[in-house]
């Protein structure tokens, strides 16, 4: 027999017992969404609307992550598949998943049973619970039976051997043997205190695990130790964060992740200046001096040095004839220059500036944003309505914001149809504000809520029952859901939010 313990932090939340369900027909899937066996309310959606699954397997239990973006961890490695060991949480989100096995009562009746030392035939043994392989014998005493198809211990020859001989040889004889059983019951027998012990061993193993979040939290910062000494500090802040989930406060965890960040962040600028050394690396001037230069490169040294003089002597004519040419101008001159260039500087700046707004619009075209695309090809034509394709770019914007509408449109239908309330609306919605002009769109909407109506009234009315009995995360998540399948014009909408508020209020 098992059973799986759902934690958040140090609370337990729910007490599922395996046998519940037939796992050759049914998995047990952990989620956010309401078709999982196991549903776990996650308002930050760390955990996935179908998260994992638990299945039994050639005699154990293994936990499938299907494919989620956070996944599913055991002892601060992700997995994708793996055994659940028992007592070792199965960490989903915010949540640990434990899982407990314990024999049930017939198996440990039968263990009792066949874990005791098998008695050989004929022995006789002292005074015991009765036990149905014993018989009664002489004096209280018991004895084995044999077992079915054996003939009896005392065989007819050594009877009548026995009957031939002395009585006082007989009765010498048995006295022994009594002696002999007794003395061997004193010294082979079990003491109470060893009974005593055994059984608080018993009541120690069968102790079920209760992890804390100090447990945890200790698990998770001796894995990240660990792969800190193994000069993997990536790894050990993953592992550091997720122990800041459960407790973010913790002074070792906080004081471990920053030793982590800083060798992480030494690791990835040694890797730079490797990567810079290999690249470019820096000549040896010792080495240089050393070597003499050759005449090969004594000549580029020529060359270069007198390219250097000629564009230093180009430039100091330039700069001469600037001068006098600023000398000779007049006031009037100067003035009027100085505007041609502000002209110039102006129109340049213009037209760098339709420049990188006309490809942002184009950049945007290419990532089917074609509302960001409109609106500023749009201010283009404002400005200067001949500038380049803009008008041809524009057409095609629309002509693709149309076609983008009718997809999501057929998108939302199409989950309407599988049952997708939610996702319906959401995607009429988008529809819509992208192109209000497709046809019947209203109506379509107000179908999909109508077919939400009666989901938000089962869900409006059990969050009533568990908020008037007082559960109130119960009703907290019940409220949400109604208002989400309400329609805004729907009444209960509005009183749903309304209490959905008051109490989120007062349970903070």
């Amino acid at each position: 027999m098992a059973r799986i313990l759902v934690y958040r932090g140090d609370q337990l939340l729910r007490e599922i017992e395996l046998s519940e369900f037939d796992f050759g027909k049914q998995d047990v899937g952990f989620g956010r969404s309401e078709e999982n066996e196991v549903v776990l309310e996650d308002p930050e959606k760390v955990v996935s609307r179908r998260h994992a699954e638990l299945r039994f397997k050639n005699g154990q239990y293994e936990i499938f992550d299907l494919g989620t973006q956070n996944g599913t961890w055991i002892g601060g490695d992700r997995i994708q598949h793996a055994v659940v060991p028992p007592g070792v949480p199965v960490m989903i989100g915010p949540y640990q998943i434990l899982l407990e096995e314990f024999p049930d009562q017939a198996s440990r009746m039968a263990e009792t049973v066949l874990g005791e030392p098998p008695v050989p035939e004929g022995t006789v043994l002292m005074e015991r619970p009765p036990d149905p392989s014993t018989e009664e014998g002489v004096g209280g005493l018991r004895q084995t039976r044999p077992a079915a198809g054996q003939s009896p211990a005392t065989q007819p020859g050594v009877v009548a051997w026995l009957a031939r001989q002395p009585k006082p040889v007989i009765l010498g004889g048995f006295l022994t043997i009594v002696i002999l059983i007794i003395a061997a019951g004193a010294i082979f027998s079990p003491s109470e205190e060893t009974g005593l012990d055994q059984t608080a061993d018993q009541a120690t193993t069968q102790a079920p695990f209760e992890p804390t979040n100090e447990t945890i939290v200790a698990a998770l910062v001796a894995d990240a130790q660990a792969h800190l000494d193994r000069g993997e500090p990536e790894a050990a802040v993953g592992l550091l964060d997720r122990a800041l989930l459960v407790d973010r406060s913790h002074p070792e965890v906080i004081e471990l992740r920053s030793t982590a960040e800083e060798v992480l962040k030494q690791q990835l600028a040694d890797e730079e200046k490797r990567t810079a050394a290999a690249t470019d690396p820096t000549p040896d001037p010792v080495a240089e001096e050393q070597v003499p230069p050759t005449v090969e490169q004594m000549q580029r040294r020529e060359a270069e040095l007198a390219q250097r003089a000629a564009d230093l002597a180009r430039e100091t004519e330039r700069r001469r004839r600037a001068e006098e040419e600023r000398v000779s101008l007049t006031v009037e001159q100067m003035q009027q220059r100085e505007a041609e260039l502000a002209q110039r500087a102006a129109d340049l700046a213009r037209e760098t500036e339709l420049r990188r707004r006309y490809d942002e619009a184009r950049a945007a075209m290419d990532a089917r944003e074609y509302q960001t695309a409109i609106r500023g090809l749009e201010d283009i034509l404002q400005e200067q309505p001949r500038y380049r394709d803009v008008a041809d770019l524009l057409s095609r914007a629309q002509n693709g914001l149309a076609t983008l509408a009718q997809e999501v449109f057929d998108e939302a239908l199409e989950a309407e149809g599988n049952g997708e309330w939610e996702a319906a609306i959401a995607g009429y919605e988008r529809a819509r504000e992208l192109d209000d002009s497709i046809v019947g769109i209203d109506d379509v909407m107000r179908r999909a809520w109508d077919s939400m109506e009666p989901i938000g009234d089962d869900a409006y009315a059990r969050a009533r029952q568990y908020d008037a009995l007082g559960r109130i995360p119960e009703a907290i998540a019940l409220y949400e859901r109604a208002v989400r399948m309400f329609a805004p014009y729907n009444p209960n909408r509005s009183l749903a939010q309304a209490r959905l508020t008051e109490i989120s209020a007062r349970s903070r």
